[in-house]
This record gives C-alpha cells, sequence and structure tokens, in this order.
C-alpha cells in the first residue's frame, strides 16, 4: 500500500481534480448550484436556500454550504462549483477502501474495490459536475459503513461495546446530515437496506432496539436547520415534503418520470468498463455462496434501494450513485474468487471483449470524424477529435494487455488503469455541439459589458440561472415557464418578476421611457416563437443557439 498510494493520489488529483475547470458551467444544473451557493456568500443567508433571490425549497441546505465553502476558498468559477462533488468522489473511494480492506481481503480487495469505485463511468461523471448526489453518496456510504461497524462490534467486551456506541452515534450523525443535502431519502435507503439485512440474519427484534440512538443523533444534526428554516420561511416544510416526496415518488405527473425497469436497462453503461468483467464477478460469487455476512450486508446495501429508486416515479441516472459502493465491493470480491478459482479465465474473456468493442468504437469514430458529412463528425476541431481517439486507443490496447498480463492481479491492474486516458481526456475533448446546446458561458460573457448595473435582464426559464451566475445579479425577470422557479415567483413580493409577452412589452416601454434598457437572453428557438409578439430590439445578437438582445 505504502508504495502504491503516492501513485493513486497522483492518478486521482489528474484525472478528476486539476482538470476541473477545463470546460464551461452546463445550464441548468451546473449554474443553479453555483448561483444558490453564490447567493449564499453575498446575502450571508445560510439557512433559506435562494436563487435568483426567490425561494428555492427542492432540496435542504447541507449541499449548498459545501459549495458556498468552496467558492469562497477557490472564488466563483467552474473549478469551485465542482471541487466539492470530486472530492466527495475522493473521499467515498477512501471509504469503500477501508470497508473493503476491513472485510473483503486485505490491501489488495481495497484497492481493486477503490478502483472499481472511481473508474467507473457514472462515478466519474458525476464527480466532474455540480450536482448535489456525489455529495449526498459519501454521506450515506459513511453512515453505512459506520453501521456496519457497529453491528459487527464485538457485544460482549466492555470496549467493543463502546466502539459499538461510538459508531451508532456516528451512523446518526452521518444520516443526519445526508438528510440536510437530500431530504428524507436519507433514512430511506438505510432503511430499506439494514431491516432487510438484520431479518436475514435471523435478528428481526434488532430492527426495533438498534435504532432509537441513530434517531437521537440524526434528530439532534437536524434539528437545528429544521427549526431556523422552519422559522424564517414557514411554508418550506409543506412544500418540500409534498412536491419534492410525495408528488416525485408517487404523483402520475413526476418530474422526469420513467418506467420501473429504467434504472436496470442504464446500470451496465453506468457501470462500464466493468460491465465486461460482471459474468467474472458472477462467477465469483456464486461460488463463494451468501455464507458471509459481509456479502449478506453487501447485497441488501446494493439491491434494495435499487429497487426503491426503481419503484420511485420519478428517475434520473444519478439518482442510484448511493448504490455503485456496495457494488464496487461486491465486483472485486467476486472477481477475486472467479480469479482464483479458474486462473482468470473469465477475467481475460471480459478484457478481450472490452478490447475488441473499444477498437471498434475508436475505427468507428475515427472513420466518421475523417470520411463522414460535417455534421455527422463528432468534432469540428481536429486537436480534440484526436485527443479523445487518442484516449480511446490507449483503452483498447490496455485492455488487450490486461488480457495478457500473467497474473490476474495485474489482469484487474491494467485493466483498471485502461479507461483513465480517456477520462482526463473528456475534460478537454467535449464536442463543440454539446458545449453550444448546453454551455451558454461563452456567448453571455461575450456581451456581459452591455449589462450595467442599472440594466433590467430578462431571460427564458433555462438561462435564468446562468445569467444570474455570470452576470451576478440575483434580480433577474423570467420571461415564459417558470418552471422550478414557480413557488419563489408566485409569492406576492416577487410574482412581478414573472413575465408573459404582454408583461414584457409593458417593461420595455417603461424603461424606455427611463431612459433605461432592457436585456434579454433566450435560446434562439423560443425567441423565433414569440418575436412577433415583442418590441422590436435596438440591438440583437445569436449564434444560432442563444440571443442577447437589447431593448
Amino acid at each position: 500500500m505504502n508504495k502504491w498510494l503516492p501513485a493513486i493520489i497522483g492518478l486521482y488529483l489528474l484525472v478528476y481534480i486539476l482538470p476541473l475547470g477545463m470546460f464551461p458551467a452546463f445550464t441548468p444544473d451546473e449554474t443553479r448550484y453555483a448561483e444558490i451557493a453564490r447567493e449564499i456568500v453575498t446575502t450571508g443567508d445560510y439557512a433559506v436556500p435562494r436563487v435568483n433571490g426567490l425561494l428555492y425549497f427542492e432540496k435542504p441546505v447541507m449541499g449548498y454550504w459545501l459549495n458556498a465553502l468552496s467558492l469562497r476558498m477557490f472564488g466563483e468559477n467552474n473549478f469551485a462549483i465542482r471541487f466539492p462533488s470530486a472530492l466527495a468522489a475522493g473521499l467515498t473511494a477512501v471509504l469503500v477502501y477501508i470497508i473493503s480492506a476491513g472485510f473483503a481481503g486485505g490491501a489488495a480487495a481495497g484497492l481493486l474495490s477503490a478502483g472499481i469505485f472511481l473508474t467507473s463511468l457514472a462515478v466519474f461523471a458525476i464527480g466532474q459536475f455540480s450536482v448535489l448526489d456525489g455529495m449526498f453518496s459519501l454521506f450515506v456510504t459513511a453512515s453505512m459503513t459506520a453501521f456496519w461497524r457497529a453491528d459487527t462490534a464485538d457485544r460482549q467486551s466492555p470496549d467493543d461495546a463502546r466502539k459499538r456506541l461510538i459508531y451508532l452515534l456516528l451512523f446518526g450523525t452521518l444520516a443526519g446530515l445526508s438528510f440536510l443535502v437530500k431530504g428524507f431519502v436519507a433514512f430511506v435507503i438505510p432503511v430499506a437496506a439494514i431491516v432487510p439485512y438484520l431479518i436475514w440474519e435471523k435478528r428481526a427484534k434488532d430492527i426495533l432496539r438498534i435504532p432509537w440512538i441513530p434517531i437521537g443523533m440524526a434528530i439532534l444534526v437536524c434539528l437545528p436547520w429544521v427549526v431556523t428554516v422552519g422559522l424564517k420561511a414557514p411554508d418550506y416544510w409543506n412544500f418540500f415534503i409534498f412536491h419534492e416526496h410525495i408528488q416525485r415518488f408517487l404523483g402520475k405527473n413526476a418530474q422526469h418520470s420513467q418506467p420501473f425497469w429504467f434504472f436496470l436497462m442504464i446500470l451496465p453503461a453506468m457501470a462500464l468498463p466493468w460491465t465486461f468483467l460482471f459474468p467474472a464477478a458472477i462467477a465469483g460469487l456464486k461460488q463463494k455462496g451468501v455464507n458471509t455476512k459481509f456479502i449478506r450486508y453487501l447485497i441488501c446495501w446494493f439491491v434494495f434501494p435499487f429497487l426503491f429508486f426503481s419503484a420511485s416515479k420519478g428517475k434520473l441516472a444519478t439518482y442510484v450513485l448511493p448504490c455503485f459502493p456496495p457494488l464496487a465491493v461486491l465486483l472485486a470480491m467476486g472477481i477475486a474468487a472467479s480469479a482464483e478459482n479458474s486462473n482468470g479465465r473469465y477475467i481475460k474473456k471480459g478484457a478481450l471483449a472490452a478490447g475488441w468493442v473499444i477498437a471498434v468504437v475508436v475505427t468507428v469514430f475515427f472513420i466518421s470524424q475523417t470520411f463522414g458529412p460535417f455534421h455527422f463528425r463528432p468534432y469540428d476541431q481536429t486537436w480534440k477529435a484526436a485527443f479523445a481517439g487518442s484516449g480511446l486507443l490507449i483503452w483498447a490496447v490496455l485492455a488487450f494487455t490486461a488480457a495478457k498480463a500473467s497474473t490476474w492481479r495485474r489482469q484487474v491492474t491494467f485493466f483498471c488503469l485502461a479507461p483513465l486516458a480517456f477520462l482526463f481526456a473528456a475534460h478537454f475533448t467535449i464536442p463543440e455541439k454539446v458545449l453550444m446546446e448546453k454551455a451558454p458561458e461563452a456567448f453571455l460573457m461575450k456581451y456581459a459589458q452591455q449589462i450595467s448595473p442599472e440594466t433590467t435582464i430578462v431571460s427564458g426559464l433555462s438561462l435564468t440561472t446562468s445569467a444570474c451566475w455570470y452576470y451576478k445579479r440575483s434580480d433577474v425577470y423570467v420571461l415564459g415557464k417558470a418552471g422550478e422557479l414557480s413557488y419563489g415567483l408566485d409569492i406576492p413580493d416577487a410574482d412581478f418578476r414573472h413575465l408573459d409577452n404582454k408583461s414584457f412589452k409593458n417593461l420595455v416601454e417603461t424603461q424606455r421611457a427611463r431612459n433605461g434598457q432592457v436585456a434579454l437572453v433566450e435560446e434562439a428557438d423560443q425567441y423565433a416563437k414569440i418575436r412577433q409578439n415583442l418590441p422590436d430590439p435596438k440591438a440583437f445578437n445569436t449564434d444560432g443557439k442563444f440571443v442577447f438582445a437589447v431593448f
């Protein structure tokens, strides 16, 4: 471990941390969470979340606090808004290492589990963007690890009894922090995993004995903010419980509605490249069986939260991230068991399959980039195509190298290293078409000098948080649909900032009478739909995707 530790830390910093600021913020998620944190820092109100100066009750406040801390440390930039997510991925990998090394076979098992976790496509992708799921997964993983350590303490030994109490207190504390990131789902995940585990262990009575200390500790952790936000914004809990939990889980019109099998369908893609070693892991786990408490705990930790998220009406790929730590440990245990019983035969087959698939992808990529019609080419810039293609080529070469390695440990080492060059390149090689569609930074900043403190800014919903973040404003008017800002805009003191075409025209006339100006930022296709009902702009600029107009 001492020999490998510097290299592991170096690779983590190189792939996860150092390139975080290399691409612009994406709308709406990244600019939303960046702006909420900016307004916390600007206003000093750490209790009531706001975006664009409007009450925003979709999540609790812990994730925003961590983002705000990052802004204070690194400034208002793209690196700062993503750093908490990337750090959360790294710290979760440390926890995966600790629990795997302690209960699944020592340092080698820990390294493999952490490597599987950090190189899984979903973990990497979520760890590079400013969303709350990585931070939430970190606290859930820590709480589940604390419970396991409490449950495995010897109840007969006084020293271990004290350790058990400490771990139960820690379990409750971490569950409370999980709640402060994402709400009541923080309690559902441990219950969904631990109750089946205790039943499987034939300890159903412990379901009523164990939870009281953790529940008490979780309440103590949450209570100060719960009470404070309830006093400062009395309707917070009504909106948060009904809209964000009941309606999202059960509502027919739930946001991001997907069928029950959605997560099962996308899991193979999310777990790449380790999907190719699923057969090896399954074969190994079949040989090991479920005759240890640890394996049963991991199965319950993965399966039942996964089923819970699948039962929810609203689904996003990021929701199942808390299932990846136990999955990584199970895969590591299964791969190791398979290798010991088959001399790495299953690993070799999986690595060969991965190598050939990636080789085909590389071939198709270069053919389409070189000979395909311009609008079918992945990249407009040759250097990006070369960089991304090189990452894929290295991936294929190292996958084949893994298949030919002499020992199974070398096989999984090369397999783990294989995607790193591509993951590193991904920071720099986001296709121009994607950036144009989802990253308005360059366009908005091009006209930033035309925005004075007296300029009234109006935005379509999709660009509202981007306008706030890049123009450092929290008073942007919203034209058309209000979407996730509906609650804040419906409040009497703020409803004047929600405009339709008629009220926008009136706003322009009022500002012109005062020798003021109105700047509108909007998606080009939305502007085309409404332009006949708007005044003629004094200045009009577009890049084909976004519009900046001055009235």
